[in-house]
């Protein structure tokens, strides 16, 4: 896909550039087209085209043109796809960059572009229903309404709606439903009035909106602190520079940060730019829409997954023609179609889920920067814990810093207790709450006071183990344990392939009788929590329980209601969300985030405590925070506890740069799957990728079976690309065509990940 070219959105010749819409890497390139004279005129870089490709028809992405080409005769364009709005000139240059930077193909990356619902097979069309408009001009409508009032006061009625539809802000055609129910007029009144010529059917666009949370939030700006209003000046001095440097917005839990957010994107729409904001879940969507909906009204799209795709078309339009300048969603929504795009907003920048799975292997923040930098546009990247890469480029001063060190109206931060779990062992206690936990659970609840119980696995139980041959029961297919749900049967589950199977009454293996539950989930948390208090309202909120549509807003309504005394929950619970009746936050176990074999481990570990113990007191009431953990001594648990930001980053960056890790050195995973010979396309990849290392300062270690050595019925290896700089995606480039020849035919997959987040 080349760039677009100064002037190219004219055909300026009859040779039509096209990237087809398969994701093959064998079609993964230009083909060459006539544009018919019938086409002539219609025809824009950015559309979506059908061609012809074998003796298929296919649609495809017209990218360019070019004055001639090599291959002759050429076919001809098909048709063009009038209904769908251009990709411009500046998200095509996006997509090559996105293909570049993460090694993906170049569909991939375009249709990270187009609306939702519109690439592939499936299309997702504008909603139109029956409607009506006037056939007349307004002083003809004005009689025929006087007219009729006594005669025929209903069809009066109809003519006085589409008169008043037809001079207001946004003139157009009112659904019969709706005209129906503001006149009460029957059927045949309608069909009297189109026999007059006086009202015309037409068809009416229904706008799917997605369910906006019923709460109160503030509408007009709040008062600034001093901290608030430093930050806000630099911010301002940043958004006038012709190439302004990101700012990292570096603030305690509670330091408001989100009303900064909306300052910036006020000054944004006075310059009539719009504004992205990103936020790392779902789950913290219904929150942040309704506090940017309350202060912008009307003006704010909604954009994620876990909208219907009619919802997301629908979304996606409104910011493409620019009903709606500020977007507010998840990881996709930096692709969102912003008009004269002025600032992009990335909450909680830290958080590992701005990192999509599947290619494109984008992450959020980055392709921010990146989108912000090509549109002259100003990045603030928010977070009370910064990951490591984007403090170190802070203090390597490719970005500014400004700092909230203080809560707003000079609130507390919580107190956090650690409790050392072998004491409580020693002690005779072997359940999963300690004195402590349970002490504070019971005064929070007899205050009236809400409290938050952090735990980072879901299900019941982490495994079944047979108690006399020391069987684990394992999913067939993936090199892990299934876990034990509880509801809303007793099953185990998968959480990689999603199998589930009814929980067996003997051990598989031996037969033996002694089959039980071992490790703790979030539904074994609440079961005792509501056990230890019958009378209390326990809300569980995990990837099970937010599985369906609009989980999300509800779970926000309820809590901010009051209808929720105890929230369980996993990582989806520890971020963003603002509750001011938290006042008690408990971390079950610290551990399971510490020991994961990853080397972000500790971090992952230090900004989970640090983001789920500043969701408490951020009201009225001071805070606290009880973690419980077998590892109390551990930097990261020691630095939460202690809020030693400065002083965790020092030590973790030791860790990391002596280890080789990034940000210190660059890395590249090739993770290679198949049904059987996944070594031995490894090795092939690892011979390839060292191959075109040569003498470079890159290093190829592997292969090695990936840690989750089999998923979903395959095996998996990977291949570690690791140097300084850009020189490990350089080389993974080059290798790539090396190793997809060696391959072909092969059924096996090979994904390349460009800065991972996990290897697991």
């Amino acid at each position: 896909m080349s760039e677009p070219r100064a002037g190219s959105s004219e055909p300026s010749g009859p040779v039509a550039e096209v990237l087809v819409d398969i994701p093959a890497p064998g079609l993964d390139r230009i083909w060459h087209y006539e544009v018919p004279p019938r086409l002539a005129g219609r025809v824009r870089v950015g559309q979506r085209v059908l061609v012809p490709l074998g003796r298929r028809r296919v649609e495809g992405y017209l990218v360019g043109f070019a004055p001639a080409s090599p291959v002759h005769p050429l076919k001809p364009l098909l048709a063009v796809r009038d209904d769908e709005t251009p990709v411009d000139g500046d998200r095509l240059a996006l997509a090559q960059w996105l293909a570049d930077r993460y090694l993906c193909l170049r569909v991939e990356a375009l249709r990270c572009l187009v609306p939702p619902g519109t690439a592939g097979a499936a299309r997702t069309k504008p909603k139109l229903v029956q409607g009506y408009t006037l056939a007349v001009d307004a002083d003809e409508a004005r009689a025929a309404a006087v007219e009729l009032a006594e005669a025929a006061p209903r069809q009066a009625a109809i003519v006085a709606e589409l008169l008043q539809a037809a001079v207001g802000a946004q003139p157009g055609p009112v659904a019969a439903a709706e005209l129906r129910r503001r006149t009460g007029a029957p059927e045949s009144s309608f069909k009297a009035l189109v026999r007059r010529g006086l009202i015309a059917p037409a068809p009416v666009r229904i706008d799917r909106r997605p369910p906006a949370p019923r709460v109160a939030e503030p509408k007009r700006p709040l008062s600034l602190t001093d901290e608030q209003r430093a930050a806000l000046a630099v911010i301002a001095e940043s958004r006038r520079q012709p190439d302004p440097r990101p700012v990292v917005l570096h603030g305690v839990t509670g330091s408001g940060k989100t009303e900064i957010y909306l300052r910036a994107i006020a000054d944004t729409l006075a310059e009539g730019k719009g504004a992205i904001v990103l936020v790392p879940e779902i789950a913290l969507t219904p929150q942040t829409f309704a506090r940017f909906a309350a202060r912008f009204p009307g003006q704010v799209a909604l954009l994620h997954s876990g909208l219907g795709f009619g919802e997301r078309f629908d979304q996606w339009e409104k910011v493409a023609s620019g009903q709606a300048p500020i977007v507010v969603g998840a990881r996709s929504a930096v692709f969102a179609p912003v008009r004269r795009l002025g600032l992009i907003v990335v909450d909680e920048e830290h958080e590992p889920s701005y990192k999509q799975e599947e290619s494109p292997r984008y992450h959020s923040r980055d392709v921010a920067v990146e989108r912000a930098r090509r549109a002259g546009a100003l990045c603030i990247l928010g977070s009370a814990t910064p990951s490591l890469e984007t403090f170190v480029r802070a203090m390597n001063g490719e970005y500014r810093v400004v700092r909230l060190r203080r809560r707003i109206d000079q609130k507390p931060m919580p107190a956090v207790e650690v409790v050392d779990m072998r004491a409580e062992m020693l002690a005779g206690n072997r359940g999963m709450f300690s004195a402590r936990l349970k002490e504070a659970l019971a005064q929070c609840l007899e205050r009236g006071q809400q409290a938050v119980l952090f735990l980072n696995r879901r299900g019941f139980a982490q495994f079944l183990l047979c108690r006399e041959c020391g069987l684990v029961v394992r999913c067939e297919q993936c090199a892990v344990s299934y876990t034990y749900h509880a509801e809303p049967i007793p099953h185990l589950r998968c959480h990689y392939c999603n199998d589930w199977r009814p929980l067996p009454r003997s051990c598989p293996q031996c037969g033996g009788p002694h089959v039980r539950p071992f490790g703790t989930g979030t539904q074994r948390v609440e079961a005792a929590v509501q056990e230890l208090f019958p009378q209390a309202r326990v809300q569980r909120f995990d990837t099970d329980t937010a599985a369906r549509k609009g989980a999300h807003t509800a779970f926000f309504e309820a809590v901010r209601r009051g209808d929720v005394d105890v929230i369980v929950g996993t990582q989806m619970i520890a971020k963003g969300l603002d509750f001011p009746n938290v006042t008690l936050v408990g971390v079950v176990a610290a551990d399971l985030s510490l020991h994961v074999p990853d080397f972000r481990s500790a971090e992952r570990t230090f900004q989970l405590l640090m983001q789920v113990g500043g969701r408490a007191g951020r009201g009225e009431h001071p805070g606290r925070v009880i973690v419980q953990t077998y590892a109390p001594d551990h930097y990261s648990i020691v630095a939460a506890r202690d809020y030693d930001e400065d002083g965790f980053y020092r030590r973790e960056a030791v860790y990391r740069q002596s280890g080789g890790y990034p940000p210190f050195l660059s890395l590249v995973r090739v993770l290679v799957s198949a049904a059987q010979g996944a070594e031995e396309a490894a090795r092939r990849v690892a011979e390839a990728a060292r191959t075109y290392a040569g003498r470079s300062a890159a290093d190829v270690f592997g292969p090695a079976p990936a840690p989750l050595a089999r998923l979903r019925g395959k095996e998996r290896w990977h291949v570690l690309i690791k140097g300084p700089g850009d020189i490990p995606r350089q080389v993974a480039a080059a290798a790539q065509e090396s190793w997809r020849r060696s391959l072909a035919g092969r059924d096996v997959a090979v994904a390349v990940d460009v800065d991972p987040l996990s290897l697991i």
